[in-house]
């Protein structure tokens, strides 16, 4: 019934050495028997290697500072269809917060290449 932290640790060593953490926070409200809506916010965090490797080499020899790389909310609506089976509806924005990594993601010229983003997502969970 409070707020539930959470986190979550990778570390590469090969063939690039790097490290990735995520932290953040969720609180799942039970509006009924079945039907829950669940806020989640988290920001990833990582070294200068997995910057590089998210978004690039800097231009003209430049370095990245590692540090905050995103902060992402969702929220979610979900309704318990049986003990086995969820099916959910969420919204997550997605935020690049880190000024050097914008920089580079605004230069590049492909579909993807973007620093914020809503992503709506429909489903169903299966527990076993």
């Amino acid at each position: 019934p409070y707020l539930t932290p959470f986190y979550l640790l990778r570390r590469s060593s090969h063939p690039t050495e790097w490290f990735y953490a995520r932290t953040g926070i969720r609180r799942k409200f039970a509006l009924t028997d079945t039907i829950a809506f669940t806020p989640e916010f988290y920001a990833e965090n990582g070294n200068e290697f997995l910057f590089e490797r998210r978004y690039g080499a800097k231009p003209n020899g430049g370095h990245y500072h590692g540090g905050l790389m995103t902060l992402n909310l969702i929220l979610e609506l979900s309704w318990k269809v049986s003990n086995m089976a969820t099916v959910y509806a969420n919204v997550h924005q997605f935020d690049v917060t880190n000024d050097d990594a914008r920089e580079r993601i605004k230069a590049r010229k492909t579909v993807s290449a973007v620093r914020d983003l809503t992503i709506g997502a429909v489903g169903i969970r299966f527990r076993f």
